[in-house]
């Protein structure tokens, strides 16, 4: 049951990072040179970090938990 428990750790982290990936693949990117372009592209930024922290913190919940976890039952 160890290894259960590595391979869901595994899982659960190459899933938090494709998440993370894809959030920075929807940040809109400025096309012209405008400041309302920049402007958008700020605010995509900020919610970005916002929404990184968020599922960082996610993760991090997730691992302490794992670790305190000494076996998975079926």
């Amino acid at each position: 049951m160890d290894k259960l428990k590595e391979r869901l750790d595994m899982f659960s982290d190459a899933v938090i990072a494709i998440i993370i990936t894809i959030m920075v693949l929807e940040l809109p990117i400025p096309s012209h040179n405008s400041i309302n372009e920049y402007l958008q592209f700020g605010r995509g930024i900020g919610i970005y970090f916002i929404s990184f922290f968020f599922v960082a913190s996610m993760w991090y919940q997730h691992s302490v938990l794992f670790n305190d976890a000494d076996e998975i039952d079926d």
